[in-house]
């Protein structure tokens, strides 16, 4: 796994500035309730992926756009103390992205967001101004679901073309992510590009028409992808290459706050593929930083690998599943 270029993994995609809520419970329509706690911190499916991944010693570079105020200053900040680079990251005028998450006692979230100006990327932008960067990468992650499909396009043929490894992530299913019919055809166009593609199991099957994940994963190589992913939430994950494939159990932990981690897994995941561990590791590793993820509410996507490691520690020496 992996190729022989510099140890750099960039990014292009989502990221935003997150203001949290913690409540008791949901409410219904017109109800009223108690907020327990509310913050601020950086987030979006691509910049949480970054950094978890600088959390794990990798070195990262967010490819974004964002305006001119408050929250710019903000997001940049964050960034760059979990140890993402953002050096070229393009200000204009407008409003920088920015999103709610409502986390409940249980640790179930639901989330609404704007992407401010960097919906706006175009891939002419990509190619100007972040094409040098991308050719330098050895790995880019990009999205499809909430971030534009010409620019993602552009920037993985740009990456394709370099000898660079793409990784592409399927968050949320297109009608979660408002997508019209073009868009979700013109996402084939990416999977004959890309290296490693996952994402979650419900966000799959809605654009596959699969049901399970030996489908979808068998499907998504029929493109030339090396490695599938799905992910199963509590369930863990399933892996699949053109060689074989496996389910890894997740692990049972108390949640808190399930905010970022299927983004803390996607950094794990690619953490494990950049070090050629076999597909059993690498599913464990990122089932892991997910996992702990979702033990506190500081976690977002900011696990660091001796965590990892204790906790796959205790599942070889329980002996319970995994590899």
């Amino acid at each position: 796994m992996g190729s022989q270029q510099a140890d750099l993994v960039v990014g292009i995609g989502n990221g935003l500035v997150v203001h949290t809520i913690r409540v008791p419970r949901f409410l219904p329509p017109g109800g009223k309730g108690e907020v327990r706690s509310i913050g601020t911190c950086a987030g979006g499916v691509t910049a949480n992926a970054l950094v978890q991944l600088a959390s794990l010693g990798i070195r990262t570079e967010w490819l974004g756009i964002v305006g001119r105020d408050s929250n710019a200053n903000l997001l940049i900040d964050a960034l760059g103390q979990a140890g993402v680079g953002v050096g070229v990251v393009h200000r204009i005028e407008g409003e920088t992205g920015f999103g709610f998450v409502i986390t409940d006692d249980k640790g179930e979230r639901i989330g609404y967001c704007n992407q401010g100006v960097n919906a706006q990327l175009t891939a002419e932008q990509v190619w100007k101004r972040f094409g040098s960067v991308i050719r330098s990468a050895r790995i880019l992650l990009a999205e499809v679901c909430q971030f534009p499909i010409s620019s993602t396009i552009a920037a993985v043929e740009l990456a394709h073309e370099a000898g660079v490894e793409v990784v592409l992530d399927f968050d949320s299913s297109p009608h979660e992510a408002g997508l019209a019919a073009e868009k979700v055809a013109g996402i084939e166009q990416l999977l004959g590009r890309c290296t490693v593609v996952s994402g979650s199991c419900s966000a799959l099957r809605d654009y596959t028409g699969l049901t399970s994940a030996e489908e979808v994963c068998r499907f998504l190589l029929d493109y030339g992808v090396k490695l599938a992913v799905v992910t199963l939430g509590q369930e863990g994950c399933y892996l699949r290459t053109h060689m074989k494939g496996c389910h890894v159990p997740g692990f049972p932990v108390e949640v808190v706050d399930t905010t970022g981690a299927g983004d803390a897994f996607r950094g794990g995941l690619v953490h494990a593929y950049m070090h050629d561990v076999g597909l059993e590791e690498a599913g464990m590793f990122a089932n892991a930083c997910g996992a702990l993820c979702c033990t506190s509410p500081m976690n977002q996507s900011c696990v660091s690998e001796v965590s990892v490691r204790e906790l796959m520690s205790m599942r070889r020496t329980s002996g319970i599943g995994g590899a």
